[in-house]
């Protein structure tokens, strides 16, 4: 059931569109070049200085904002564009992606105030003769808000514009059709922020995810306000003898406001066994360090032999339940009859030594 999902979630992210977060990368460099169409901002008075490949604003609450952007053809035939609200969930790999559905297997948001695409208003489609520009107007809806709201708009192509993958790895073929589209953000910045409190880590697992183990945990931002450059240093440990199996460092990301994520880190320990384990995450930035303790179970260590081609030996103490009762069980019943057999025939050597002292 593990595999299933995860199978799924990979068709999912497949189907998301390209970035445009505007945190490392400008809308125009924004793999547009494999797309028939480009998209450009008009930026509004209200702009944060020196961004340009995003919208982020500073707003006031209960107003509205009028936004705009160019979408030209770049082909010499007619097409038409498709326009979605966008949502901003975490990825599993660290980041922020958009999308228009409001959760998925990984990631959701703990607010549903927090949802950008009921405050955006947006044409559904537009359609472009060969070579043509047209300007798009976009309406935001700013709630009575604290922090900041972050979602954004998705484009891609009507016709034409899904193209079939299928991706095979360790006999799981994943099959699916991609959006070949682009997105840009909306960041609504307040002039009130609230009071911050610490990112949250809950409920450490196993997943054996197409082929690999993988350690998940679960990243919670209580705060409404974009966390920024959020690194761990990251290690594994054996629970029985405290001794350290792997460490590593997960990579600066941004956490979205008021969202919730299971996050992953690959096995990169020589073995795989079932037992008790824990993870330590120590946050760079505040210091703060957290364990949180999992199992691996006999049937996750099957799972991943069995995903890998690989043999894995069960140490002689990790032995299931069953064995070890149907070992305790034998051993009852050979003590048990030695007893008797042994007590029978000392029985019977002492009846036959009386037999000789009458005689």
């Amino acid at each position: 059931m593990k595999l299933y999902k995860s199978v799924v979630l990979t068709i999912l992210v497949i189907c998301m569109f390209t970035v445009t977060t505007g945190f490392s990368k400008n809308a125009s460099d924004n793999n547009q070049q494999s797309l028939p169409f480009s998209v450009s901002l008009n930026l509004p008075q209200n702009q944060v200085e020196g961004v340009k490949s995003y919208f982020d604003l500073n707003v006031r609450p209960n107003t509205t904002q009028k936004l705009s952007v160019l979408i030209k053809n770049l082909s010499s035939k007619e097409i038409t564009v498709n326009m979605m609200m966008a949502n901003a969930l975490n990825s599993p790999q660290s980041g922020i992606i958009y999308q228009k559905e409001r959760k998925n297997d990984y990631a959701r948001l703990i607010d549903r105030s927090f949802y950008m695409d009921q405050y955006i208003e947006v044409p559904e489609t537009i359609k472009l003769k060969p070579f043509e520009t047209k300007k798009t107007e976009i309406k935001v809806n700013i709630p009575d808000k604290k922090g900041v709201l972050l979602g954004g708009l998705l484009f891609n192509q009507k016709e034409d514009n899904k193209k079939k993958v299928e991706k095979t790895k360790n006999d799981v073929s994943v099959k699916g059709n991609i959006k070949i589209g682009t997105a840009i953000a909306i960041q609504l910045n307040y002039p009130k922020k609230e009071r911050q409190v610490p990112l949250n880590i809950i409920d450490a697992s196993n997943q054996v995810f197409l082929g690999g183990s993988f350690v998940n945990f679960q990243l919670t931002n209580k705060n409404a306000d974009l966390i920024k450059n959020v690194s761990y240093d990251y290690k594994v440990m054996n629970s029985k003898d405290n001794k350290t199996l792997f460490k590593g460092k997960i990579q600066p990301f941004n956490v979205a406001p008021k969202s919730e994520v299971k996050m992953r880190i690959p096995w990169e320990g020589k073995t795989i066994e079932s037992g008790q384990y824990k993870l330590v995450l120590h946050e760079t930035n505040s210091n703060n360090e957290i364990e949180k303790p999992f199992e691996i179970e006999r049937t996750d260590v099957k799972e991943y032999a069995k995903a890998t081609n690989q043999k894995v030996s069960t140490p002689f103490l990790q032995l299931p339940w069953y064995t070890w009762g149907g070992g305790s069980l034998l051993l009852v019943c050979i003590v048990i009859f030695a007893y008797r057999f042994g007590k029978k025939k000392n029985k019977q050597s002492n009846t036959e030594s009386e037999g000789k002292k009458v005689a």
